[in-house]
């Protein structure tokens, strides 16, 4: 790195040594370094306690955090082909109910409408980014 000189001064090419900004023999009455022995039982601080105790947001995220066992269906396509996959078991669940009014039927129905609107969805904003990436 070049050596940069301001002025005639050789003061910043030699660099700051020390820098005051009180008395200097105020300075000096720092208390006498002594030797601290360890702690006879390591434990944890408290700090690591109180983050580390479960909270019950927590107990609550790993309770309805969902087993994935294939990482596949996480991805765009995976997961249209599970929902397509869960709205015909839900199709084929609701022809084999005999009575359309039952409560069960009526379950079925809207959980099955309510996969169609999502479905539906995806496909409005897959069209809408794909509209966008064309220009």
């Amino acid at each position: 790195m070049a050596e940069m000189h301001i002025g005639h001064s050789p003061y910043f090419a030699r660099g700051i040594e020390s820098i005051v900004t009180g008395d200097p023999k105020a300075a000096s009455h720092l208390p006498e370094t002594r030797k601290l022995l360890p702690l006879e039982d390591p434990g944890r601080s408290m700090l690591d306690q109180l983050l580390a105790a479960p909270t019950f947001d927590a107990m609550l995220d790993d309770l309805i955090r969902p087993i994935v066992d294939d990482l596949s269906q996480l991805s765009p396509r995976g997961f249209t082909e599970g929902l397509n996959a869960a709205r015909s078991t839900l199709a084929r669940a609701a022809e084999r109910i005999d009575d359309a009014r039952s409560p069960e039927a009526r379950v079925l129905a809207r959980a099955q409408r309510l996969l169609d609107e999502h479905l539906e969805l995806r496909a409005l904003a897959q069209m809408y980014a794909n509209a966008l990436v064309a220009g």
